[in-house]
């Protein structure tokens, strides 16, 4: 098996490139969910290379089980709790009970994710909120924060690839987290979108229809 001779040349120019700016390749092992993901996370990838083809891999090879969304919240914070430690920031729970089929793995990327965005563009003494709503036709669940909100561009493009919003915070940035989140919630057909106003905070709204 070969790469056609433009997809060499594509390598090659991106190689140069990364390698002129500093940058590193990370080659995975495997395209199973788990190791793209935590690829992603460890190494703070920033750049991904055949996007629709990973996306692909794991709509494909993803497990759907029973999972708690209260149980699978609550674990997701407190693999945070240092970091919310650190910055004296006060998490407030007030979940439903919610029975739901999805990846386990996955969803819990996703709560971290929107967490760790939450916990960096909240200052010190600040607070998140994270509850539920149950509707007529689905589950609400909603991340809620008293940071440092957003402004109409950066809420437009929140979702993108690679948009880095707020680059002036020391932590450079959104990268690819949130629109690796946007991702895995469609592959469960789930929507998320976002509500923020600037210097009053931003919330995080997980829509989940109820099973037919």
């Amino acid at each position: 098996m070969f790469l056609p001779l433009f997809h060499i040349f594509g390598l090659v120019a991106s190689y140069f490139w990364f390698a002129f700016f500093g940058r590193t390749f990370v080659f995975l092992s495997d395209y199973s969910p788990n190791t793209i993901l935590s690829t992603i996370r460890r190494h703070k990838v920033t750049h991904l290379f055949a996007v629709p083809l990973l996306w692909d891999t794991l709509a494909k090879e993803i497990k759907k089980e029973v999972l708690f969304i209260d149980e699978s919240i609550e674990e997701s914070t407190l693999l945070l709790y240092n970091q919310m430690e650190e910055k004296h920031i006060n998490v407030d729970i007030n979940l439903d009970h919610i029975q739901v089929i999805a990846s386990k793995e996955l969803i819990k990327e996703v709560w971290i994710n929107i967490l760790n965005n939450a916990i960096k563009y909240t200052n010190e003494f600040g607070e998140i909120n994270i509850y539920s709503t149950i509707l007529d036709d689905g589950y609400l669940f909603s991340f809620k924060d008293n940071g440092i909100g957003m402004n109409d561009e950066i809420k437009e493009h929140i979702f993108d690839e690679y948009y880095q919003g707020n680059t002036t915070n020391k932590n450079q940035g959104i990268g690819l987290g949130l629109s690796i989140c946007k991702k895995i919630i469609e592959l469960h057909n789930w929507e998320i979108t976002v509500t923020s106003e600037l210097g009053k905070g931003t919330t995080f709204n997980i829509f989940i229809p109820k099973e037919k």
